[in-house]
């Protein structure tokens, strides 16, 4: 952990140099583990996740929110959050109404 605080504050002071390789290559494979078990985590969940930029447009969703909204992952990418919930909110008044 240590080592990945040193790295991130000299990337952030631009004073990386070829020495640093070893160093870079133990945080790429960290950040790859970590990315693994967050995706495996978010793969198990019952619970609906979409994860959003400032903007709105979805980054990625859960197997959960493919299942809700029958949209491939890939069809979901780039969609702004608020086309899914018009969708819950049609859904839910055609169900209120009836």
């Amino acid at each position: 952990m240590k080592i990945r605080s040193m790295l991130t504050d000299r990337i952030s002071a631009g004073e990386l140099n070829s020495n640093d390789k070893p160093e870079l290559e133990l945080v790429k494979r960290a950040l790859r583990s970590q990315e693994s078990i967050n995706t495996a985590t978010l793969a198990s969940l019952m619970d609906v996740v979409v994860r959003t930029d400032d903007k709105g447009s979805i980054l990625s969703a859960n197997q959960s929110v493919v299942l809700m909204f029958g949209y491939s992952n890939t069809d979901l990418i780039g969609v702004n959050i608020n086309t899914l919930l018009n969708e819950i909110e049609e859904s839910y008044s055609e169900n209120k109404h009836h």
